[in-house]
């Protein structure tokens, strides 16, 4: 890679704040120290002068010689730094918001620091931040964490077993790490481009070297693949409702200090958890928090392989991770797949005004209704073997523990939503079916359960009355429910539906938490078996 990136000075003012940045590398050799190469980045108000910044500069360097050399007689380096307009210098008393704005129109300002010369570049695109992976596993495919990928941006992975030497392996987006990698660090190197003008290379390397993920583990939900062994009837179906532990949620998280890195690693935890789906011999999965990437380059094709088919949608449409069907393609013919974010529907269909109506009367519950970027995903399926349908939703709802409120309306519009699609698909077929899966991110004892089953909730109740203070917040939905979830002891609910035992807590109460190496979650899954009313 061309690294002809210290000619040049990147200055550029943020956006959402009053202050400046000037950003360079030093690469030079100075006398009584030696070669100096480090960036250096000196942010001001944008309120302050030419005078400021440089002397900011001036201070960031003189700290950085302090700390090469131990001989205070080396100290005392005449450090240059100095803007020019031309062969003229800028003025010291010009205000930084009027430096910046005057790039524009006459762009060749040049920085000099001891001898070496930038041309300074107005607000270069820039990546503000790079992380890889904690571990990283031998046959797994490695993409940078918490980066959006840009077509302008080039990518080059390098790897090394000193740190020192590297050797260029890859120039795309994904690297698929082989065993050639083991025990070798791992360096990625992004430098962003747009419109012809590069900004500055940004780097990061590996915390620890490349490694062999080793055997998989026994774990506790082998035990529950004792009720699914085989695959079900024609008349019946097996359902899988599964929030999977995004990886997203997972890094620099104080949730899981518990956990070691291994069990907490996506390459480690995503062969467990499609272990686990695959001994469910399962016919619809709905999954929650699959990140996009693992979703490509994993879940998608290792179903595939099994003859299931999947459809997937980002969170609110923007989020990096968000909801998944996957579903038994030799029983049942995908026929449309829907996906809608609440907060930018609930004033623009009509089957949802009388939520928007309850809304948009109290300020502050439209303000937090419409921060979430909630999904509703849903799948509609015709059976093969019958002249019907299954309509499956699937949701995660708003987290916050005292937003119950909020998930009985975002829950309202879900149901509106597939009642609609229901009425229409019974123009078709008189028999239709609709299945409710997702984290509805609440309890049996709280308001939303009841509520799923009962199809309504007194407007008195006062989640209702966080929603409209004069009581007439009218709350329904028109499905007769029934719960996948299994109160202790149990083993059945209805007589259609027989469901697949959870883990005990005798079994969960002997470790910290989950996630854990035995359980590739922070939840666990329902799996409930279906039979077709005849």
């Amino acid at each position: 890679m061309n690294e002809g990136q210290q000619d040049l000075a990147y200055f550029r003012d943020f956006e959402n704040g009053d202050q400046c940045e000037l950003q360079f590398l030093i690469n030079t050799d100075i006398p009584g120290i030696g070669l100096v190469k480090e960036e250096i980045k000196s942010v001001r108000r944008r309120t302050d002068t030419i005078s400021s910044l440089i002397q900011h500069t001036k201070n960031k360097l003189q700290l950085l010689l302090n700390n090469k050399t131990e001989n205070k007689e080396n100290r005392e380096v005449e450090i240059v730094v100095s803007l020019k307009r031309g062969d003229k210098p800028c003025k010291d008393d010009l205000v930084l918001k009027n430096f910046i704005e005057s790039l524009v129109n006459t762009p060749n300002v040049i920085l000099k620091v001891f001898d070496q010369e930038y041309k300074v570049i107005r607000n270069a695109p820039q990546v503000r931040q790079l992380q890889l992976p904690p571990i990283l596993y031998a046959n797994f495919s490695i993409q940078p964490n918490k980066f959006r990928r840009e077509k302008s941006v080039a990518i080059f992975w390098y790897k090394s077993k000193d740190k020192i030497t590297w050797d260029c392996i890859g120039k795309e987006f994904t690297q698929l790490l082989t065993e050639d990698h083991l025990n070798h660090y791992i360096k990625l190197v992004c430098v962003p481009g747009h419109s012809g003008l590069k900004g500055p290379k940004a780097e990061v390397i590996s915390e620890s070297v490349v490694e062999l993920v080793g055997d998989l583990p026994v774990c506790p939900f082998e035990k529950r693949h004792q009720y699914t062994r085989t695959k079900l009837s024609r008349s019946e179906f097996r359902v899988v409702s599964y929030n999977i532990l995004s990886e997203r949620y997972t890094i620099d998280s104080d949730n899981y200090s518990y956990c070691t890195p291994r069990a907490l690693a996506i390459d480690y935890r995503k062969q467990l958890i499609v272990k686990e789906l695959i001994g469910y011999n399962a016919d619809i999965i709905c999954l929650q928090e699959v990140d996009n990437k693992q979703y490509t380059t994993y879940f998608k094709p290792n179903f595939k392989a099994l003859n299931y088919g999947s459809v997937y949608h980002r969170k609110g449409n923007r989020i990096p991770e968000g909801l998944c069907c996957i579903f038994n393609k030799s029983r049942y013919q995908l026929v449309e797949s829907k996906h809608i974010v609440l907060r930018e529907e609930v004033d623009r269909h009509k089957i949802f005004s009388p939520v928007w109506n309850m809304i948009k009367k109290n300020e502050d519950l439209k303000a937090e209704f419409l921060k979430q970027y909630t999904s509703l995903q849903v799948s509609i399926f015709k059976v093969k073997s019958f002249n019907r349908y299954i309509i499956v939703g699937n949701t995660h709802l708003y987290y916050h523990p005292d937003a119950n409120h909020i998930r009985l309306l975002q829950v309202t519009m879900a149901t509106a939503y597939l009642c609609m699609l229901k009425r229409r698909y019974l123009k078709d077929s008189g028999d239709v079916s609709v299945i409710f899966c997702g984290d509805f991110n609440s309890e049996p004892e709280k308001s939303l359960f009841p509520f799923m089953l009962e199809g309504k909730i007194h407007p008195s109740h006062k989640d209702c009355l966080k929603i409209l203070e004069n009581g007439k917040a009218l709350l329904y939905h028109e499905f007769m429910f029934s719960s996948a979830w299994v109160r202790p002891n149990t083993q059945t609910i209805p007589q259609t539906i027989r469901a697949v035992p959870l883990t005990g807590e005798e079994v969960l109460s002997q470790h910290e938490g989950l996630p854990n190496e035995i359980f590739p979650s922070d939840h666990l899954a329902l799996v409930v078996d279906l039979a077709f009313k005849v």
